[in-house]
């Protein structure tokens, strides 16, 4: 059955996965505490009061939606893309893609990580030598985690390592808005 569209979770559902203490007093903060049942919560309203972090974060609350996920995982890659040389990292987003477009199984796309967490810690000790520039492993790292096997931690690392601006940082929120909204992203 195809997702309905605006996205929705439930305050059960955000409980159930344990939210860090600045999420659960963010959650408090605007929504009332009687409140944890199975009524609707718009991702965007999430977005409006608890910020985009803390909403990816939520998206694990719905895995049925990781299509969606990984979408927008690859969206943040595909942002710093130009920025990227490293070969697994290029092929991680290549796989990605192919997935999204349904060529590659979620079976095939897991197997690969296990290349893509080489290519992390190689990328970590080259930045950390100082081998790396700043921009280039941010991007690798956005396009290597976006065929991490959980769709929302693909999502939440991909905007963190791809986040280099308030106006990206705005880019990222209102295309998040949008996926939500509509299941579509127009860039």
């Amino acid at each position: 059955m195809p997702p309905e569209f605006p996205a929705t979770t439930t305050m059960r559902r955000i409980w159930r996965f344990n939210p860090c203490p600045q999420g659960q007093a963010l959650l408090r903060r605007h929504f009332s505490p009687l409140r944890v049942n199975d009524d609707p919560v718009l991702f965007t309203t999430l977005v409006d009061t608890c910020g985009l972090n803390n909403t990816i974060w939520a998206a694990q609350t719905r895995p049925d939606l990781g299509h969606l996920w990984r979408r927008y995982a690859l969206f943040c890659a595909r942002h710093v893309a130009h920025h990227v040389k490293h070969p697994t990292a290029l092929a991680a987003m290549a796989r990605t893609e192919e997935h999204l477009r349904g060529t590659v199984t979620r079976q095939q796309l897991a197997a690969s990580w296990g290349d893509c967490e080489r290519a992390i810690w190689d990328l970590s000790l080259r930045h950390s030598l100082g081998q790396a520039s700043g921009a280039e492993h941010q991007a690798a790292m956005a396009a290597l985690h976006c065929s991490h096997p959980n769709p929302a931690m693909a999502a939440s690392w991909a905007a963190a390592c791809s986040s280099s601006s308030l106006e990206v940082a705005q880019l990222q929120v209102a295309t998040f808005r949008q996926l939500v909204s509509t299941g579509e992203i127009n860039a």
